[in-house]
């Protein structure tokens, strides 16, 4: 009983106590490359291989990360769509002196902007990111890799990532 009544306590001074002393968020920019990253130099790149956006973190623990990442893309001709990719995901995240690593799995949404409808590439994707963090500014490269099934997390090691930068300020 003792220990019960001691977890709690630790629990109320944690849940209780100021954002600052256990939770981080941060916002900011992102701008990633949708292509194939083996063909960048052999084929001319295209406003459509390139897609930008917001992204929100929100760290609890410094362990979990809670994820959305909003991306717009620019229709590559007036009678294609434009459309905001929404990946959310939620996983763990580790620091290392000014270094933090991180790892999540999400949904995917499709919200249309404009011109026809857009058919989903993905159902969900999983996040690789790694930052340095200078005082409040983070600066990173992001890797989302698209994900239509459970099956597809096997073949992760084959399947080309979409390779960002995100530039993120903690707000608290």
């Amino acid at each position: 009983m003792r220990h019960a009544v001691c977890a709690f306590v630790i629990l109320l001074g944690l849940v209780g106590g100021p954002p600052r002393a256990h939770a981080d968020f941060q916002l900011g920019g992102i701008a990633l490359y949708n292509g194939d990253v083996t063909k960048i130099g052999s084929t001319p790149l295209s406003s459509a291989d390139f897609s930008f956006g917001l992204e929100s973190r929100f760290l609890f623990f410094n362990v979990i990360q809670i994820g959305l990442t909003g991306l717009y893309y620019l229709p590559a001709s007036p009678d294609q769509p434009s459309y905001i990719l929404t990946l959310a995901d939620v996983g763990l995240s580790a620091k290392i002196l000014i270094l933090r690593l991180g790892a999540g799995v999400g949904p995917d949404f499709f919200i249309p902007m404009s011109g026809p409808a857009v058919e989903a590439t993905s159902i969900a994707n999983l996040k690789l990111s790694a930052d340095i963090e200078l005082g409040p500014v983070s600066l990173g490269v992001t890797a989302f890799y698209p994900v239509q099934s459970l099956g597809d997390f096997r073949n992760i090691p084959s399947m080309t990532p979409w390779f960002g930068v995100a530039l993120l300020v903690r707000l608290f």
